[in-house]
């Protein structure tokens, strides 16, 4: 049971940061791209059809990230009743017992209103045609989006230890945790979106397409590497008010997950470096070059696929924290 409820959280982390993952990628790095290769128009001539396919699948990732947002949240919550109750899963799904819960207790309340924004969120993020032109998302629809996607990632944070936390100090570590939700969301959440634009734009023959693809591959790799000082910042702080010394962290499970889970970031963080350093140097966007860049975008989107398969790994790590009692209270 304890494997299962870490996989659910896992799973309901992933689908709650996944939305502001794809609405960062759009406002950040392929909005801004498009605008600097074909100015304001809707994308560069010619490319309607990858714009519309490229939509198509976010439509789709999202549509399934709701979906996985409420099966999950509800699984969470199920289990989370069972436990408080003392009772097993089956006396535990009860109508009373889930109105008493979520009526009148605080992460009830925190459950409640999370539904509301993934509810308000998904009215917003799945229609097929929303202000949109080629490629480009209209900037106030994306903004609205961005803030319910934040709201979302952002409010797990009362779900967890930090959410729990008493004492004067209480808000900074609230606050460290949302940060940390909302720079994970940027990176790596936001490797699944932008593999995405790699895998479509990889495939077209459109020189104006390589050249959005180079540009977007070098922004994305800057703001990738401001979200790895975001994580490591809010993580320090975290990790302070959770493991509290280097002995806890050697010595207790939370504090050996915890290393686990900094290995898995380092190697992320490593390979991501190699882009940053070595591949992303090589990108011109000219069309004479178009071969050197088609070959380093391949060598960045194997990387990418890696990044991705350690990150998987990291949302079971984080699944296991959430269930593993701090090692300062250890």
């Amino acid at each position: 049971m304890t494997i299962l409820l870490a996989i659910i959280r896992a799973v309901h982390f992933g689908a709650c940061l996944l939305p502001l993952s794809v609405f960062t990628t759009m406002l950040l790095v392929v909005n801004p791209s498009v605008d600097r290769i074909a100015g304001k128009a809707a994308g560069p001539p010619g490319v309607s059809g990858a714009a519309e396919h490229f939509h198509r699948q976010l439509r789709r990732l999202l549509a399934v990230c709701f979906v996985a947002v409420f099966a999950s949240g509800f699984l969470w919550l199920w289990f989370s009743i069972a436990g408080m109750s003392g009772s097993s899963l089956r006396e535990s799904l009860n109508a009373d017992l889930f109105k008493m819960v979520l009526t009148q207790t605080r992460p009830g309340h925190v459950w409640i209103l999370r539904a509301a924004i993934a509810l308000l969120l998904a009215g917003a993020a799945i229609p097929a045609s929303v202000a949109r032109r080629g490629f480009k998302t209209a900037r106030p629809v994306l903004w609205l989006r961005t803030l319910l996607g934040a709201s979302l990632a952002g409010s797990l944070a009362w779900l967890g230890h930090a959410g729990a936390a008493e004492g004067p100090l209480a808000n900074i570590h609230l606050t460290a945790d949302v940060l940390h939700l909302l720079s994970a969301a940027v990176w790596p959440g936001g490797l699944l979106p932008f593999a995405f634009l790699l895998r479509l734009l990889l495939k077209s023959r459109e020189p104006a397409l390589l050249g959005v693809l180079c540009l977007a591959t070098r922004r994305f790799s800057s703001i990738s590497l401001a979200a790895v000082g975001f994580l490591a910042g809010s993580g320090s702080v975290n990790s302070y008010f959770l493991v509290g010394n280097l002995h806890a962290l050697f010595s207790t499970e939370y504090g050996r997950l915890l290393l686990f889970k900094l290995g898995l970031f380092a190697a992320m963080a490593a390979i991501g470096a190699v882009n940053l350093l070595h591949f992303k140097p090589q990108l011109s966007g000219v069309p004479d070059r178009a071969a050197i860049d088609v070959a380093a975008l391949k060598k960045i989107a194997r990387n990418v696929f890696v990044e991705l398969c350690l990150a998987t790994v990291v949302l079971l790590v984080v699944g296991m924290l959430g269930i593993t009692p701090p090692a300062l209270h250890s």
